[in-house]
């Protein structure tokens, strides 16, 4: 859904884009008469989790390791 408004630069040449939260990021394209912002889809650092654990599933399923393997490891590690 498109909706177009027409908004006007401040004093400071600043724009205020309704809908635009803090700390949201876009990808800014120009040409010579135009401006087009495109909004970034960032991941939740619940959905980079869960998507790193698949990964690291997967490299220790292709390397044959085994959950009693991986134990000792953590153990190891928490001595540390």
């Amino acid at each position: 859904m498109s909706r177009y408004r027409l908004i006007e630069a401040d004093k400071k040449g600043e724009l205020r884009i309704p809908s635009i939260r803090p700390l949201d990021q876009f990808y800014l394209f120009t040409g010579k008469d135009y401006i087009l912002l495109k909004k970034m889809e960032t991941p939740t650092p619940l959905a980079n989790f869960q998507k790193l654990s698949l990964e690291i599933q997967e490299q220790f399923k292709t390397k044959g390791l085994k959950k009693t393997e991986i134990n000792k490891a953590i153990k190891w590690a928490r001595k540390k």
